[in-house]
């Protein structure tokens, strides 16, 4: 026989709680009560939750880009400056634009769609911030705001479709120059604020992440002095929700099993029925399998000097 030619197989959340309440043998029938099915599920999103506390699930490593302001050293990262480095495009404006503009001439539109974040690097160094009205051609579009300065030929434009999200964690960063990556030096909260001229100006070198609640707060020393210079970071993003049971659940296939069994060993005592030995040692078995398989495969070195005098005293 045939196999099937496909690698795509994936649970609902409703699945997986119907699969933990058979573990613990609870259900006289194969189908759920609207308020176990509830519960299941707050107890199934508060497990996922916790679990991204625990350390990189190598799905959910993403890189992003950060486009810069001169003269700002903070950033939002739900603001209109960073994205998802796939989902930004880059092109350059084919004619020169003057100030108050709203049609505009690019190298290529290919890519882009009505109501994308467009960034236009404008004359006097700062980038103008519109979202698209209309494709209107492979090299015209039209901008909702008008351009605040001219803009000459040649200059970059960005666009994209969804703003980043709230990283919970930034692994590396990068600055990225004429095609160039720079390693960019991790700080502490204390070493960052410690820091006696944060106004200073010129290319970052350095920077201190606040996951903070709802955005995460992104600081660079020194203070970006253009726009010529782009951030590139690597960062775990959240796992997504499972708002309603029917929703596909955010983990690779792998994890299903584990879904299953665990959230059976976390819904035991709401039953008041104590869990199989054996179903409790798998659920177990099955996260640190998983936990252990979940790890990139690369070197480590390691030596006797710190980042900082690796790259020198950026301070001074």
């Amino acid at each position: 026989m045939a196999t099937s030619g496909s690698a795509d197989y994936n649970r609902t959340a409703s699945q997986i709680i119907l699969g933990a309440l058979r573990v613990l043998n609870v259900l006289g029938r194969q189908t759920i009560d609207s308020t176990d099915e509830t519960n299941a599920l707050e107890a199934l999103e508060l497990m996922v939750k916790s679990w991204q506390a625990e350390g990189l699930h190598l799905w959910t490593q993403t890189d992003a880009t950060l486009f810069l302001v001169p003269s700002t050293n903070k950033y939002s990262l739900a603001g209109a400056n960073a994205a998802n480095t796939s989902d930004v495009i880059n092109t350059t404006l084919s004619a020169a634009e003057a100030a108050s503009q709203t049609v505009i001439s690019v190298t290529s539109s290919t890519g882009m769609a009505a109501a994308d974040v467009v960034g236009i690097v404008t004359d006097d160094d700062t980038t103008h911030w519109s979202t698209i009205a209309t494709v209107d051609s492979s090299t015209q579009i039209t901008i909702d705001d008008a351009t605040d300065s001219a803009a000459a030929s040649g200059n970059a434009v960005h666009t994209y479709t969804t703003a980043l999200g709230r990283p919970l964690r930034i692994t590396s960063m990068r600055r990225l120059n004429s095609d160039v990556d720079v390693p960019m030096i991790e700080l502490s909260n204390a070493e960052y604020f410690n820091l006696p001229s944060k106004k200073s100006e010129a290319s970052p070198v350095e920077w201190y992440y606040d996951p903070q609640l709802g955005t995460g707060a992104l600081y660079l020393w020194p203070t970006p002095d253009t726009v010529d210079d782009v951030i590139r970071f690597t960062y775990w993003r959240s796992i997504e929700d499972a708002d309603a049971v029917s929703n596909d659940l955010d983990f690779p296939a792998e994890w299903l099993e584990c879904l299953k069994y665990n959230l059976a060993l976390r819904l035991a005592p709401e039953y008041g029925k104590p869990i199989a030995p054996e179903a409790a040692m798998l659920a177990r078995e099955l996260k640190e399998k998983l936990e252990d398989f979940d790890q990139e495969e690369a070197s480590v070195y390691f030596s006797g000097s710190s980042d900082k005098n690796r790259f020198g005293d950026a301070h001074g």
